[in-house]
């Protein structure tokens, strides 16, 4: 009995690794949680398609997206249909950049991880890791929290 609860155990942990969160993107190519955050500087910018204060901000970013080279970026869409969020695309009339980094998480699973309540929602890691949320997203922004946690990493380096 007890071989077969220890079986069991591993089996529905290798499964919640295997079947993790998965997103899709607008292509319907699968991206699991792990890889989406897996770049050393990873942003993911929470939306929808109905929140008046996502669509300005998906279209200001669309117009200015002068976030720093080394930091990865997903548009995040949680509990929209693949239609209302290709629809919304459509409208916003997003560039290339940002339609191929557009990820759909139609369960809100995303939301679940981080008990998000209120959209847009910003998610800062550093090296797979969540250091900060905000409600915004801005080149200045992107580069203060970096730094910040530069400076902190040095400082402790320094303090060992």
């Amino acid at each position: 009995m007890k071989k077969i609860a220890i079986l069991l155990i591993i089996f529905v942990s290798f499964s919640m690794l295997v079947f993790a969160d998965r997103y899709r993107s607008l292509s319907g190519e699968s991206m699991g949680y792990y890889e989406m955050i897996s770049n050393p500087k990873t942003v993911l910018f929470i939306w929808t398609s109905w929140c008046p204060s996502c669509i300005s901000k998906m279209n200001e970013l669309n117009k200015n997206h002068d976030i720093p080279d080394d930091v990865k970026v997903y548009f995040v869409n949680i509990g929209d249909s693949a239609s209302t969020v290709k629809g919304a695309v459509t409208r916003l009339q997003l560039n290339e950049k940002m339609k191929a980094n557009i990820l759909m998480d139609p369960d809100y699973q995303l939301a679940d991880r981080f008990n998000i309540a209120g959209v847009p929602m910003v998610l800062f890691f550093k090296d797979k890791r969540a250091i900060e949320a905000s409600y915004d997203l801005s080149k200045d922004q992107v580069k203060r929290i970096y730094q910040k946690l530069a400076i902190e990493e040095t400082n402790d380096a320094r303090d060992k």
